[in-house]
């Protein structure tokens, strides 16, 4: 990846291998037969156009290039977190990728990815499996390609775990000797991955979506049939996003394979207090008996 802008937390590369660019400059007024649009975006195939009042334009196009426009008088640290979330997201999708809401470890050299709604516990496995030695790929988004000979990868995403303070000292985390950054906004730290993070996409091995519930003690389901495409549906973009991009079929077609090529679980935990030993402990397990 090229930038004008400094992308601090993102890890260096050679930029002669570089397959993105990111601009500062003008974008386009409006994008070529449009697939929707609304009051912020328009889109079609291969553009979308983004407009944050105040803040700065995007135009992501072809999956390689992201022109940033600011407003006059916006910080890079407004318009940082808009690149990084949905024009990331996009421009994945412009790619053939498909995003799931989870965060990923490396187990036995494959990929497992959590995912859940907000406060499951997503970001707090991946945390506390990277303290065991088990490789960090992403948080917050995992996104996935698809090899010539049908596999299916896992891309390692930002360097950097985002958790709340008291889940980061449960898991036994010293933030006084972490290189890491605090988010006022989001009331999260930041806790930068300076090492073992792979350089290459992983192979999904499985799936857990985790479910805090009335319940006492930590369990694994595992499940099937339509049911892991239902698990999955629930872990990407609403539907009413995906059909402003034209992506409904494209986004069904997908997770119906991922969902015939990977083992999908559920993890029902107790709704308060740290489970993360045990999950873990149940997650292993189940590995070591395969």
């Amino acid at each position: 990846m090229i930038s004008d802008f400094t992308l601090e937390e993102l890890l260096s590369g050679e930029e002669a291998k570089a397959e993105i660019q990111i601009i500062n400059g003008t974008v386009p007024s409006e994008v070529i037969d449009p697939t929707g649009n609304n009051e912020y975006i328009q889109s079609s195939k291969n553009e979308y156009l983004l407009n944050i009042k105040n803040i700065a334009k995007y135009y992501v196009s072809d999956g390689n290039k992201i022109v940033v426009e600011p407003y006059l008088g916006a910080d890079f640290a407004q318009i940082k977190p808009y690149l990084y979330n949905i024009v990331f997201e996009i421009l994945m999708m412009q790619r053939g990728m498909v995003a799931i809401h989870g965060s990923a470890a490396v187990i036995n050299e494959q990929c497992v990815i959590f995912t859940g709604m907000s406060g499951a516990g997503k970001s707090t496995l991946a945390l506390a499996l990277k303290k065991m030695n088990y490789p960090f790929i992403t948080d917050d988004v995992a996104y996935l390609s698809f090899s010539e000979n049908g596999s299916i990868m896992v891309r390692p995403g930002f360097p950097e775990h985002k958790l709340c303070k008291d889940t980061i000292e449960a898991v036994g985390v010293n933030l006084k000797s972490e290189p890491c950054s605090y988010s006022e906004q989001q009331e999260k730290y930041y806790l930068s991955v300076t090492n073992g993070l792979p350089d290459i996409p992983v192979h999904l091995h499985s799936i857990y979506e985790l479910r805090p519930a009335k319940c006492n003690e930590v369990t694994i389901l595992k499940i099937e049939g339509m049911e892991k495409v239902a698990a999955l549906l629930r872990q990407t973009y609403p539907a009413k996003f995906l059909k402003l991009f034209g992506a409904e079929a494209f986004y069904f077609e997908k997770l119906t394979y991922i969902s015939e090529n990977t083992s999908v679980y559920q993890i029902m935990r107790p709704e308060t207090g740290f489970t993360f030993d045990k999950q873990i402990e149940l997650i292993l397990k189940d590995w070591k008996d395969k």
